[in-house]
């Protein structure tokens, strides 16, 4: 897949991009529900995010290792503030202003299990890259389907209907994984260079991140790099409120 992303160079701003603040920041719809800067975060932006949010935390005197209590205890109503912290772009002061009942314990440990169950499918997901066999996919397949439901599916498809593609079907599928991430690692650099709420970052956060579109997180060749670029189908796989594929692959 060949997406070009094209930001101003420096020191070509036109009249139409000034001043940012005459851009209208209003919440998109039921994916995008808190007043910021109208596009996703980005890599950057987590980073710095999850960073804030450790700090909060700690102040709380949570660690790593800490039980929980009962009020440490995260529900899935913390891994929807979070994800719709991440795909508004606020930053911790920003959501807690804006929600200030959340506690951040909670909110840090929904972030932690999310990116947990993630990395085990991305785990689960390069096995079956590494290793294009049957086997594999019987051992692998459930795990990465937690992420990856739409490609283990047509993996599975090829596996039972035409096992002699199998191997070639798993490396074509590779890199368009790879393409797709490259693209968004380009893809968040552009943003990253724009002030933020500017109407060239909204559109091309747009391109990131757009359940109701075409964006790049909603292609199924995309292996979501961080929490904050999962979709609300591939968080519904991942908590195991839904399943897409079935095993095991006899029959």
């Amino acid at each position: 897949m060949n997406t070009i992303i094209r930001s101003r160079p420096a020191g070509s701003a036109t009249s139409k991009d000034k001043p940012t603040a005459a851009l209208p920041l209003r919440p998109n719809g039921h994916w995008m529900p808190w007043l910021a800067t109208n596009r996703p975060a980005t890599f950057r932006d987590e980073q710095r995010f999850l960073s804030d949010l450790r700090l909060l935390a700690s102040a709380q005197s949570w660690s790593p290792d800490h039980d929980d209590g009962p009020g440490d205890q995260h529900m899935r109503s913390d891994a929807t503030a979070v994800l719709n912290a991440l795909r508004c772009s606020l930053t911790v002061e920003d959501l807690f202003d804006r929600a200030p009942g959340l506690n951040p314990v909670r909110i840090l440990r929904s972030y932690l299990d999310l990116d947990a169950r993630r990395l085990k499918a991305i785990y689960a997901w390069d096995w079956i890259v590494a290793d294009p066999s049957d086997s594999a996919l019987c051992e692998w397949g459930p795990d990465a389907a937690t992420l990856m439901s739409p490609l283990v599916g047509q993996l599975l498809d090829v596996a039972r209907r035409k096992p002699n593609s199998y191997a070639v079907t798993v490396a074509t599928l590779a890199v368009r994984v790879e393409e797709i991430g490259r693209c968004i690692v380009e893809l968040e650099r552009a943003i990253d260079a724009e002030p933020r709420g500017s109407q060239q970052g909204v559109e091309l956060g747009r391109i990131l991140y757009d359940p109701a579109g075409s964006a790049l997180t909603n292609q199924p060749t995309h292996l979501p790099a961080r929490v904050g670029t999962l979709t609300s189908p591939r968080v519904a796989t991942l908590l195991g409120e839904r399943q897409e594929v079935t095993f095991p692959l006899a029959g």
